[in-house]
């Protein structure tokens, strides 16, 4: 079997602990793993055919794709030449699109914060009392949000993003925490609660410290319910704890494992390249 493991060149050396573990995991499999750089690969279509090239010289597509970047058009065109690709197309559309995000989710009753898509809103018209929180549509890993405290904030925050989505939410009655649930195929790996050491960021990688988080019955089929509606694959759900319990707060796609090394003894790249050897789509 053949697999690509697909990075942005920045993010694969800040990630080379990871990269290893999938080598690792690859290894052990016998599974003949490459990684390519983004900036490298060329790909498109020639005689009507999916084509790819990488460092400049065709290549054949592989069995299987682990896309570690934000790059849909990448993963539907892998999957054109039918290529296994996890997560797929659809997924990385959806859950890195926070309005996406949102509409489809709140759309199927699942619970969030009162949210605004509010970019061109100008800011005496805005309905939602300050202070909130404001963050784009495509931001990951808790970077650029910003909580806004009076209509000047507002106003600076439209024209940090002027030509982006952004939106707009309540607070949570619990600032300072979240939950992340890694799940993978259709079940649950862990649960990690993160706390912020000061303000409302909590993530990880921006000096949050994290604990192993034990889910309720009730929280557990929360979670499910929302992986119904993924397609099999690793994602990391997180949760913003509110007044009625857990709200859905976004879903990470290309999602990080740091602190789930730091914490657990699980190894997820080795589950996560065992799960996808033994999927059906390989």
């Amino acid at each position: 079997m053949i697999g690509w493991l697909i990075y942005d060149q920045e993010e694969g050396v800040r990630n080379q602990a990871y990269v290893a573990r999938y080598f690792a995991a690859a290894k052990k499999r016998r599974v003949s793993l490459s990684l390519l750089e983004t900036e490298k690969l060329c790909f498109g279509f020639r005689g009507g055919e999916p084509f790819f090239a990488y460092e400049g010289k065709p290549i054949a597509p592989p069995d299987f794709a682990i896309v570690r970047t934000l790059f849909p058009t990448l993963s539907r065109q892998l999957e054109q030449a039918g290529v296994a690709v996890y997560n797929s197309s659809k997924m990385a559309e959806l859950c890195n699109d926070k309005q996406k995000t949102y509409q489809f989710f709140a759309s199927k009753g699942i619970p969030i914060l009162d949210t605004y898509f509010a970019a061109k809103t100008k800011a005496e018209y805005l309905t939602l009392p300050t202070p909130f929180v404001g963050k784009p549509a495509g931001g990951r890993g808790g970077r650029q949000v910003e909580l806004i405290e009076t209509p000047q904030d507002f106003s600076a925050l439209q024209r940090t993003f002027p030509h982006e989505a952004f939106l707009v939410q309540e607070p949570a009655f619990y600032p300072g925490k979240d939950l992340r649930v890694y799940v993978l195929g259709k079940k649950i790996v862990a649960a990690m609660l993160r706390t912020a050491k000061q303000g409302i960021l909590s993530n990880y990688t921006l000096g949050g410290t994290a604990s192993v988080y034990s889910l309720s019955p009730k929280e557990e089929q929360l979670v499910q319910e929302i992986n119904s509606f993924l397609d099999p694959g690793l994602f990391g759900i997180d949760f913003l704890f509110h007044e009625q319990g857990l709200v859905l707060n976004e879903i990470e796609d290309v999602v990080g494992a740091r602190m789930l090394y730091a914490h657990t003894n699980i190894d997820l790249a080795d589950r996560y390249l065992d799960w996808i050897v033994k999927s059906d789509k390989t």
